[in-house]
């Protein structure tokens, strides 16, 4: 959250690439508890490829370097593939959207933002919980 006030994600989701449509994949969409937010200066962090049991979160287990707070997705980007991930509102209308595409960061590093929150993205750093980095 690069603002000075704490944004809330309450109710909204996010999803990957449904195969059939080429939109968000609604089925799977991981939607935030409605008091979840970021607060100023603050990063936020999703698991992808969770077990479904687990539920969104917010989640202790966070990884290795991780933060101590997280949330949890089931769904998976395909690194080989590409696709698109999706800001869902509370009604599912596309928010925004970001592309990962095909074999973006191989090499076991991230894709992200960078300046972090503002830039194109690009390659970076894994920094879960901290802001991107470039390799």
């Amino acid at each position: 959250n690069p603002t000075s006030d704490p944004v809330s994600l309450g109710e909204l989701a996010l999803a990957d690439t449904d195969a059939v449509n080429g939109g968000p994949k609604l089925a799977d969409a991981a939607r935030f508890p409605k008091d979840t937010s970021i607060q100023p200066g603050e990063h936020l962090v999703v698991l992808c490829g969770q077990a479904a049991g687990d539920g969104v979160g917010p989640h202790g287990k966070c990884g290795s370097g991780g933060p101590d707070t997280c949330y949890y997705a089931t769904w998976s980007v395909s690194a080989k593939n590409g696709e698109k991930v999706f800001l869902l509102s509370p009604d599912d209308a596309v928010i925004q959207e970001a592309e990962y595409p095909k074999d973006a960061a191989a090499n076991g590093d991230s894709w992200g933002r960078f300046p972090d929150s503002t830039g194109d993205f690009a390659e970076t750093k894994p920094t879960p919980g901290e802001a991107n980095s470039l390799p």
